[in-house]
């Protein structure tokens, strides 16, 4: 697939805020991109994660997260310390700590990452094989909610469902915790429809644009047309998401995915920095 061109425009070269960026040790990230490429999704990005983020920068990205997760118990701690160093060396980044919900004390490790100024927690349903209701995380919720800290969850089906995927399994938690500030990822997908609606009943939730709207085969990344409308009517919701590096295509695929959409240039200024700027406190 060739990606179209990416005509930067004054409005968001440099000031692109990617919330949705993975960055791990480079060993595990070497793990992981030949598990992808197993299923011939080929990463298009390779390098240490000191050149990944510098190759952000090139692209016009301004700030972006640090996300990463831990995919079995007793890992998360470490993983966390290497989040916290790379984020020392590195100022234009937004650290997200991880947890694993068989470990003990995630709720001291929480207030621990917190307290250092981690911009919130992020879960990977998925991967780590629990959903995003389980008891088990309510602690480290409640700590986010005191640091008024943000969530970014993988928790909608696409690209498949694990069986604890799904919107019913957030609905749950949202029940429990309506103030929790909290970022669910890839629009939602495939259940666009579903959360959209819950975008009207929790002020603290946002949608991130994460892999949706790219021309890609390597799984269904369309969304309904029907509804591109309430991408512009939610759009100070809506926050901009790329995947990187972990993306089987150009970075600039991520945004000519939108711009196809045909927004006025105020909606992207908003999808592209401006929320960000606001919800992260971000000069």
């Amino acid at each position: 697939m060739e990606s179209k061109p990416y005509l930067k425009k004054p409005y968001w070269d440099g000031k692109i805020i990617d919330i949705h960026c993975h960055f791990f040790p480079h060993p595990l990230f070497k793990a992981i991109w030949n598990y992808f490429e197993k299923f011939d999704w080929n990463i298009v990005y390779k390098g240490t994660p000191e050149q990944l983020s510098n190759e952000l920068e090139k692209l016009g990205v301004k700030c972006h997260s640090l996300l990463n997760y831990a995919h079995k118990p007793g890992i998360a701690k470490d993983m966390n310390q290497w989040t916290e160093e790379f984020a020392k060396k590195n100022q234009s980044t937004l650290p997200f700590f991880t947890i694993h919900p068989e470990d003990q004390d995630n709720k001291l490790m929480a207030r621990e990452f917190l307290e250092k100024g981690f911009t919130g927690l992020k879960l990977q349903p998925l991967v780590q094989n629990f959903h995003v209701a389980d008891e088990r995380v309510t602690p480290v919720y409640e700590e986010i909610i005191k640091h008024g800290a943000w969530t970014l969850l993988h928790t909608g089906t696409a690209p498949y469902s694990n069986g604890l995927v799904g919107v019913q399994y957030f609905r749950k938690l949202m029940k429990r915790f309506p103030d929790l500030k909290v970022i669910v990822a890839h629009m939602g997908g495939y259940e666009f429809h579903e959360f959209f609606e819950l975008l009207e009943k929790y002020p603290n939730m946002r949608l991130d644009t994460t892999m949706i709207f790219t021309d890609t085969d390597v799984f269904d990344t369309s969304f309904p047309k029907e509804m591109i409308d309430l991408v512009e009517k939610y759009s100070d919701k809506v926050l901009f998401g790329s995947d990187f590096p972990n993306i089987p295509y150009e970075y600039e695929e991520s945004i000519n995915g939108l711009l196809r959409l045909q927004f006025e240039q105020k909606v992207y200024e908003k999808i592209f920095y401006k929320n960000a700027e606001r919800d992260f406190n971000i000069d």
